[in-house]
C-alpha cells in the first residue's frame, strides 16, 4: 500500500514494446476538474493479444 496520499502507483510505459518495458513508479495523484470523474481501480492487468 501507498504511504504517501499525494502519490499513487501506477505503471507507466515509455516505449512500444515487450513487457518489461513498463515500470511502476509513483507519481502525483492526478487533479479533478469541476466536470471530472475520478475512478479508483483496485486491480488491473495488461493483456497483449494483438
Amino acid at each position: 500500500m501507498n504511504e504517501n496520499p499525494s502519490t499513487m502507483r501506477a505503471i507507466t510505459m515509455n516505449a512500444f514494446g515487450k513487457k518489461r518495458r513498463l515500470f511502476l513508479v509513483d507519481v502525483a495523484n492526478p487533479t479533478v476538474g469541476p466536470d471530472d470523474v475520478l475512478i479508483q481501480v483496485e486491480a488491473a492487468s495488461p493483456q497483449c493479444l494483438n
